[in-house]
This record gives C-alpha cells, structure tokens and sequence, in this order.
C-alpha cells in the first residue's frame, strides 16, 4: 500500500505543472545562485486575474513578463505587456505597449508612463550583461537570466477562468538557467493547510530567445537602452 507521501509524488500532474520535487530543487538551486550572481532584492510579484482579463481581452492575447530594476538600483520589478503572434507560430511574439501593467502585492496600470517601464527594463538588460566576480562558473548574467517571460494563454485560461484563482505568484527558480514559476495562490494555500504538496507551474517561454522581433537582445551589445518600439 502507498504512503501518503508516495500518494503525493505520484499523483497526477497538470500540463505544464512542476513535480513538487523538482519545483523544491529549483528554488534551491536560486537560493543558491544568490550567492554567486544574484546580488538584488526579489519582492513578492503577483499576476491579478482582473489584470490577466484586461491584458488578454476574452483570451486573444497572450502576457509577457519583463524584469525590470526599481531606480534604487537593487529592486527587482516585473511588467506585463499583451502579445499577438506576427505569423501565427506559437514563438514568435510581438508586444503591445498600448498596455502595461506593473506587478506586484497590488497590480497597477504603468501604460502612461511607458518610459520609465523603459528605464527599469534597461536597467535589467544591463544588470545581467554585467560581469560576475572572476573564476564564477557564469561569465556573464545573461548565460542564467532572462529578459522576459512569454506566458502560455491556456494555462492561465486555466488557472483563472476554470480553477477560479485571483492571484498567480511569480517566483525564481534554476533549472540550467532561471525559470520562472508561477504558484496559483489561493488553491496552494488551501492545499498547504490540508499538508498537501502546493502546486508550482512553469508554463512560460524565455526572452531570450523566444523574444519578439523587436526585442532581440544581443548580449554583445552592451549599448542597449531598452528603447524602441518594444521593451
């Protein structure tokens, strides 16, 4: 007969649903990254479902997710941009600036001030092209961060719309590079105060190199100010 614990790791996963085992080595791999090349502070970053309706309009679009550094130079932020497929490829994604939400505890509409989401997105960009100390196994930042993260519209239709969450946190993890992990947070919440095993998702794409073609960043490219007509 099972144990629980054997009950909880061979339950069935959702698509795109991180084993509970694997969600745990990631964090502790980025616990660990910290020490070598991850020198900001990680607030909490939380995708509101009332933001995911006003970005995807009825499930037409899909959401990137930019990181970005606050002005103080050590704070991470995150902004969500709707995104169209150019030629109908599952990759290949432009953004609509026409829209942009910041995230956080509370979810806040930047579109009007579009130029200073610009400056911490460049800020980013440049943070990860900055080399880490010497004899560091990663030479450069951008070998283990990503600009972006292109989230899959089915998941979320999932999350919000079937499974009814008003929150999805957005966390840090490494597998070979940075993922991002998106944690539904009223449904693990219940399922921590039952002693189950939280339920962790990765569902995103990464910029780079799934960017949109606005947006590729050339990590030789050291002049890169985050302008033009995407992030």
């Amino acid at each position: 007969m099972e144990t629980l614990d054997q009950k909880k790791t061979t339950k069935k996963l959702k698509p795109d649903q991180v084993n509970p085992q694997e969600a745990k080595s990631w964090q502790l791999n980025f616990e660990a990254e910290k020490e070598e090349t991850f020198n900001l502070v990680y607030p909490r970053i939380v995708l509101q479902e009332a933001t995911y309706r006003a970005m995807t309009v009825n499930n037409e679009y899909r959401i990137r997710v930019y990181m970005g550094i606050e002005e103080d130079g050590k704070t991470v932020c995150a902004f969500a941009f709707p995104a169209f497929s150019v030629d109908g490829s599952a990759n290949n994604f432009a953004d609509i600036p026409k829209s942009v939400y910041k995230l956080g505890e509370n979810n806040e509409d930047w579109t009007a001030k579009l130029d200073k989401v610009k400056e911490c997105i460049a800020r980013w960009k440049k943070w990860r092209k900055t080399l880490v100390e010497p004899g560091n196994f990663a030479s450069k930042r951008a070998f283990m961060y990503k600009n972006a993260y292109l989230l899959t519209k089915v998941e979320l239709n999932q999350i919000f719309n079937w499974d009814g969450e008003q929150e999805l946190e957005l966390k840090l993890g490494v597998e070979k590079s940075v993922r991002m992990m998106l944690y539904p947070v009223d449904r693990n919440k219940a399922m921590l105060r039952g002693g189950v095993e939280s339920e962790v998702f990765d569902f995103s794409a990464p910029c780079p190199p799934f960017c949109g073609p606005d947006n590729n960043d050339d990590d030789d490219d050291d002049d890169d100010d985050g302008s033009g007509g995407n992030p």
